[in-house]
């Protein structure tokens, strides 16, 4: 075997960049897995009649809190949320609503009303 003549020393520079590599591959994993479970719903429950869909306070209300496995077992809201297309779809949307609004502080924050989909109506 031919050992490297010329050794390079790791800096921190090059733990940070490697480490900022990383972070961004599984950022990008994840985000491609979410794009593809988002399809997966739309396609394998379309509900384009939205029937028994919880509403959308209840979507609304479980966008502004963390989702624990407790949830998902035990609420109802949930199961039905994530499966069906359109919940899931507008649930998402109130999600992002709720995290942009988190991250540009109580000042500027709305609640995620603001989504331009009519409500369904429960017939």
């Amino acid at each position: 075997m031919q050992q490297d003549r010329n050794p390079q020393p790791v800096t921190a520079v090059d733990v940070k960049k490697r480490q900022t590599r990383i972070s961004r591959t599984s950022e990008q994993r994840w985000d491609r897995l979410q794009r593809e479970f988002r399809r997966a719903v739309l396609a394998e429950y379309p509900n384009p009649g939205r029937n028994n869909c919880p509403g959308r306070e209840a979507l609304r209300d479980l966008a502004e809190r963390s989702v624990t496995r407790e949830d998902l077992i035990g609420d109802l809201r949930w199961k039905h949320a994530i499966q069906c297309g359109p919940c899931y779809e507008e649930y998402i949307t109130l999600r992002d609503i709720c995290v942009a609004a988190s991250q540009t502080g109580p000042r500027q924050a709305q609640r995620p009303a603001q989504v331009a989909s009519p409500e369904p109506s429960q017939n």
